[in-house]
């Protein structure tokens, strides 16, 4: 019997009322989505909860990830 566990992603994230402005900003969704699927792969690979994982292999991944050559030079 495999023990299925639900997380929630996307934009569940406590913040104060001034800061919460922000958290609206589509460039903000989409990273925190991003950090979500990131914790829910390493997760998996790990055979764990996102919860128990430590928070910088979530952000060497995203610095790995982002670590792109530019599409286009200025």
């Amino acid at each position: 019997m495999t023990k299925t566990i639900h997380e929630p992603a996307g934009r569940c994230i406590s913040a104060d009322h001034l800061a919460e402005a922000s958290l609206r900003i589509q460039q903000t969704c989409m990273a925190t989505g991003q950090a979500a699927g990131i914790a829910a792969a390493i997760s998996l690979q790990k055979e764990t909860t996102p919860r128990e994982l430590e928070p910088m292999a979530v952000v060497r991944q995203l610095e790995k990830d982002r670590d792109v050559e530019p599409a286009f030079q200025a």
